[in-house]
Parts: structure tokens; C-alpha cells; sequence
């Protein structure tokens, strides 16, 4: 039996992971700010993080490191459908976690087996993807900040708003 910690925000996400986390056998707590996370960090020990990236109070990356320290033998699982591109993963492996996923959903079951997630199962990459991917670097390195990440990439704050929905969209 796996010690885990959740960080989600998202009511609903937080809830369908603690669900699956017990129904698998696993003991777990939860948090839904970076600010109860610490607390949990420092009061016990787990085996197993699942951290979302974009937190009321903060920043999910921000956690991996206090995480890592208390708990250097644990696998830390940085998960966003808000920031699905190769900067958040390759941001995620800088900060020290193991895995970066775009699905926490998709990929609980093979973290829990103690294998990566997979972030593009088809491998294929449209130009749409490329462009998505680059408004999530930049709103990666505006630490979330959609009026900043607007400026840098030159339109309204609505229209990056508008591409951001339609990224997180489901695509037939």
C-alpha cells in the first residue's frame, strides 16, 4: 500500500483520484492549495505525489522540490490539462519530478503500476499542436499569468482565453 499526496484544485478531478486512489488500496491525503500541500509535506511521508501544475495559491513546480526533500525515495507525478506541451515537461524534469502528464486521468492507473505516463500515445504533431504548445511555454514563464503571456505574445487577453479553451477542447 502507496502513502499518496494529491494537489488539485479542481473539485471534481480531486475527488475522482481520491476515489481510484482507494478503491487501488492506497492510503492518501489531500490538499487543494500549495499552502496546505507544505503542511502535509512537513507533517508526514508518502510514496507518491500527484501535483497539478496551476493552484489557487501558487504554482504546482514549486511543490516538487519540498516534496523531494522530505520524501527523496517518493515519485512525483506533475499532471495539467492546462499547460499540455513539451515546455511544462521538460519544466517538470528540471524541477525533479519523475513524470509530466497531460491526463492525470489517462494515466493514474500506470503510475500507480510504477510506469511513465504517456503524454502523446499517437507521437503526431500538427502545426496546431505546435502553436498550442508554444502559448503554453509562454503562459508556463508567465508563471500562469494570462494578461502577461497575452502581452508577450502579442494579442488580447480574450483571445488567448478563446485558443486556451479551445485547446483543452477534446479534437475528433
Amino acid at each position: 500500500m502507496w502513502r499518496v499526496l494529491v494537489v488539485e484544485d479542481h473539485e471534481g478531478w480531486h475527488r475522482s483520484l481520491i476515489r481510484h486512489i482507494g478503491r487501488a488500496g492506497h492510503a492518501m491525503k489531500g490538499a487543494y492549495t500549495c499552502g496546505r500541500a507544505r503542511e502535509l509535506i512537513e507533517e508526514e511521508r508518502f510514496d507518491l505525489a500527484i501535483i497539478d501544475v496551476h493552484l489557487p495559491d501558487g504554482f504546482g513546480f514549486d511543490l516538487v522540490a519540498d516534496f523531494k526533500v522530505r520524501n527523496p525515495r517518493a515519485g512525483v507525478l506533475v499532471a495539467s490539462a492546462y499547460y499540455p506541451c513539451e515546455a511544462a515537461a521538460q519544466r517538470a524534469r528540471e524541477v525533479g519530478a519523475d513524470w509530466f502528464a497531460a491526463s492525470t486521468g489517462e494515466n493514474l492507473e500506470r503510475v500507480l503500476r510504477g510506469e511513465p505516463p504517456e503524454c502523446n500515445p499517437s507521437g503526431r504533431r500538427t502545426l496546431e499542436d505546435v502553436k498550442v504548445d508554444y502559448m503554453h511555454s509562454v503562459l508556463l514563464e508567465t508563471r500562469g499569468n494570462r494578461t502577461a503571456a497575452a502581452a508577450v505574445l502579442g494579442i488580447k487577453r480574450q483571445s488567448l482565453q478563446q485558443m486556451l479553451r479551445k485547446s483543452t477542447t477534446p479534437r475528433d
